[in-house]
């Protein structure tokens, strides 16, 4: 019972799921679990429980993984939660079944959301046409970069940095390009 409460916590974390909510959902699941007493510790890299049943102690630690946001992932382990599964094989298969659920969108369409998004943002911030097309290409590129970083397991700080970097020099690169070629930057 300790595991699949660790690994529900793990992969809450892991889904980009706040610390808050996180240990809340993990208190309704230890609930479940039949657990009388519940005292969570969550780290960036790590989570640490301890939990109390029939007077007998238990103090366990999980590393959380690579973090991500999958919306879809955290509303799932929030349904699991608060379904009446309660035994710990029926809520470690629910487990399982969410963690190797593939994602609704492609990297390719994540990095073209994430481009246009960033369009949006420099259009809020007075930009034109030329600067929003940098933009969304810089931060295109940028995101797809950070996911090559995260599957080659890069360290995530060591991931925001590059990517940061990439998709800065990407838009400079594509300003230089536009300005040789005639095309004026307001900003």
């Amino acid at each position: 019972a300790m595991d699949v409460l660790l690994a529900f916590g793990a992969l809450m974390m892991r889904a980009g799921n706040t610390a808050t909510r996180t240990r809340e959902w993990i208190g309704v699941t230890a609930r479940k679990l039949g657990f009388e007493a519940i005292s969570i510790s969550l780290s960036l890299d790590s989570i640490t429980a301890s939990v109390r049943r029939s007077g007998e102690c238990v103090t366990a630690v999980r590393e959380i993984g690579p973090p991500g946001i999958n919306v879809w992932r955290i509303a799932e382990l929030e349904q699991l939660a608060k379904a009446t599964v309660s035994t710990p094989n029926e809520i470690a298969q629910r487990l399982e079944d969410i963690e190797l659920a593939q994602p609704l969108y492609s990297s390719a369409q994540i990095a073209a959301a994430v481009g246009v998004a960033s369009a949006a943002f420099a259009f809020l911030n007075g930009a034109a046409a030329p600067e929003m097309i940098a933009a969304a290409i810089g931060a295109g590129i940028g995101q797809g970069f950070r996911t090559w970083l995260s599957r080659h397991h890069i360290n995530q700080y060591g991931t925001a940095a590059l990517s940061a970097i990439a998709a800065s020099a990407i838009y400079v690169l594509a300003a230089a390009l536009a300005r040789r070629a005639g095309i004026g930057f307001l900003h």
